[in-house]
C-alpha cells in the first residue's frame, strides 16, 4: 500500500538578515533567516531556519531584522558543489508569509494599527494553498 506523503512546514518567529534577488530573467527571490525558540525549565534554544519566497509581494521585500513572521511552506534539500566539495542545506520553500508584526528603524514597536490590530501583510502564492 502507497502511503501519500506530506511535507508541511508552520513557522512563527523573528526575521534575521533578509536578501531580495533578481534573476537574469528578470524572477524575484527573497531570502530570510528566521529565529524560532525552545524554552525548557532550564534555558531557551534558539533555531535559525533558511527561508525562500518565490515572487514575494512589496511588503515582504521590505522585510527588517526583528520583524515577527508566519511563515508556511515546505522542507527542500538544495544541494550543491564548491571546489569539488558537495554541500546541501535544509531551505524552507514558503507558500504563505503573513508580517504579524514589524518594527520601524530606531527598532520601536510600529506593528498595529491604530485601531491596535496587527498589521498583517501577505501572500499566498497559488489558489491550491486555500482551504476552500
Amino acid at each position: 500500500m502507497k502511503i501519500k506523503s506530506i511535507n508541511k512546514v508552520t513557522l512563527l518567529g523573528h526575521v534575521g538578515k533578509a536578501e531580495v534577488k533578481t534573476t537574469q530573467s528578470n524572477y524575484t527571490i527573497l531570502t530570510f533567516s528566521l529565529a524560532t525558540n525552545e524554552n525548557d525549565q532550564c534555558e531557551t534554544t534558539t533555531t535559525w531556519h533558511s527561508i525562500k519566497v518565490f515572487k514575494p509581494t512589496e511588503a515582504l521585500q521590505r522585510l527588517n531584522s526583528g520583524d515577527a513572521v508566519l511563515v508556511e511552506g515546505r522542507l527542500r534539500e538544495e544541494k550543491w558543489e564548491t571546489d569539488g566539495v558537495k554541500k546541501s542545506n535544509i531551505v524552507i520553500y514558503a507558500d504563505t508569509v503573513n508580517i504579524i508584526f514589524t518594527k520601524d528603524e530606531s527598532g520601536n514597536d510600529a506593528g498595529t494599527k491604530g485601531n491596535g490590530a496587527p498589521d498583517v501583510q501577505g501572500f499566498v502564492s497559488t489558489d491550491e494553498d486555500l482551504p476552500y
